[in-house]
This record gives structure tokens, sequence and C-alpha cells, in this order.
């Protein structure tokens, strides 16, 4: 292969692995724990209505619908119209609608942020949370925590290990004596059902990845040769974004719960009760 070509091609590398590290695992995150809210929702269901599901987790809808909006005006789109709880809306919960400019790529860029902002918002409402009721912020791995582009698996390791400790830091059994753990619990649970991914979302998600990949892709190219500052700055994301993945896993862990004693629960009662499911689908 020429130089040239080796150029090339390792610029491609260096942006496949970038997107994957900053991205994949947040996105893994939010489709489990759609397919687990879509669990509860349906237990629900056969136990209470799909009602009681709604309004039980009515402040985690108003949080996913201000993740879309946030990055609405993050990256310099129009709100029209904001509703945080429609629960008697047919096809949704709640909405955002909003303008752009297609012919500017940083709006298009913003698609990617507003379809996936439910998970980024919400595991930083989450963070803050901790802070205000635990009286703790979540660990966060340091400088020397061992990322690095050049070391692909070890580098997913220490984002699981990262994690993985910033989990834990949320099941301090001292915190259980104390009520606002559990209110908490109770947030946590609403919030995380509700950083999910529906089709609407990906969609939208969808139509600013293009644009955000060849951004990242095209920067890496004009910039390789100036040394790999592009990777020191995926670096530095991947510190709070470890974190981040705590959070989200502990929410993912307690929807998954939630879900099994949910099920089983349903399935011992029996037939469903009458009324239809609904969509959580957003328009956005």
């Amino acid at each position: 292969m020429t130089p040239v070509l080796t150029y090339f091609w390792d610029g491609l590398q260096v942006t496949a692995k970038e997107l994957f590290l900053l991205f994949g695992p947040g996105l893994v995150f939010g489709l489990t724990i759609h397919y687990l809210a879509e669990v509860i929702r349906h237990a629900c269901l056969r136990l209470m209505g799909v009602n009681f599901f709604a309004w039980l987790t009515a402040p985690g809808t108003m949080v996913h619908e201000l993740g879309h909006a946030f990055f609405c005006v993050l990256f310099g789109h129009g709100v029209r119209e904001l509703a945080l709880f429609k629960p008697h809306e047919k096809e949704s919960l709640g909405h955002v609608t909003h303008t752009y400019n297609p012919r500017n790529p940083y709006h298009m860029i913003g698609h990617f942020f507003i379809g996936t902002g439910p998970i980024w918002f919400g595991a930083a409402v989450l963070y803050g949370l901790a802070v205000w009721l635990l009286g703790r912020g979540i660990p966060m791995p340091g400088v020397d925590a061992g990322f690095s582009m050049n070391d692909f698996p070890a580098t997913l390791g220490q984002i699981g290990l990262a994690g993985g400790q910033a989990f834990l830091g949320l099941l301090d059994l001292a915190l259980f004596r104390h009520w606002p753990v559990y209110v908490f619990l109770y947030l946590a649970f609403s919030i995380g059902a509700h950083m999910t991914l529906s089709l609407s979302d990906l969609g939208g998600a969808a139509k600013g990845f293009a644009y955000l990949a060849g951004v990242v892709l095209l920067v890496n190219w004009a910039t390789a040769w100036a040394g790999v500052w592009s990777q020191s700055a995926c670096i530095f994301l991947l510190r709070p974004l470890s974190a981040m993945y705590g959070v989200m896993a502990f929410a993912m862990i307690l929807s998954a719960l939630l879900a099994l004693v949910l099920s089983l629960l349903a399935a011992w009662v029996g037939r469903p009760k009458t009324g239809a499911a609904g969509a959580r689908g957003d328009t956005f």
C-alpha cells in the first residue's frame, strides 16, 4: 500500500475507533433499556392498564423530552413546540417539534445528538441527582486510567472497569439507611425507563450520524500529519463518558429487575387487562 493510501486508511480506522468508543456503549445501553421498558410497559398493561406505567414514569418522560429539546437548542434548531408529558396522546407520551436548515452542517450533525439526547441528558441528570440526593459524586477515572487509541481492546476494558466503579459507587449499603436514597432509586428507574431509543429517535439520529462521521473523518485526515490531538480529545472525553456508562448500567439493572418481577406477576395473574398498548415513539 502506498504512503498516501496508508495515510487515508489510518485516518479511516482512527475515525471508526473514536466514534465507536465515544458513542457505541451508550447506544447499546439505550437499545437495551428500550427493550426492558417495553417489557415493563406490557407487564403493567396486563396487571393494571397502560396508563399506570405512563404516570409511574412521568418524570422520566419529561427528562426524555428535555433531552431532545436541550440538544435542539445546543445545535441551533428552533423549538416550535415542547410537550413534556401528554399521557392521553395515542402516538406518544410527549414530543418536541423543531425546525432546522438542511444546508447547515452544524444543524445536520445536531440530528444525531437530538435523536440520542435522552441517553446523554438522562445520564447527566442522574449524575446530578446522585450528588444532590446521595451527597456524593460518581467515581470518574483519572487521567492515568490507561485509555489508549493504540490498544483498542485494553481501552474497552478500561471503559468497562471505570463504568463498573461508577456503578459500585451507587451501591453503598450505608446509603440505604437514609430516605433520599429511595427517592433516588425511584427517579433512577423512572428516568432510566425513558433513556431509550425509539424508532423515531433512531431515524433522527441516523440523519445526523453520516454528517458527524464525515466531519470527524475529514478532521482526522486534515490533522493526522500534525500529531494525534484528535485522539487525545477522544481519550479526554472518555473519562466523563465512562462514569455516565456506570450510571446507565445502574438504570438498566434497575429496569431489568423490575421487568423480571412484573413479568412474573403478569404471568401469574394471567389474563391481560382490556385496552390498547399504545406506542412510545417521539415526534421531534
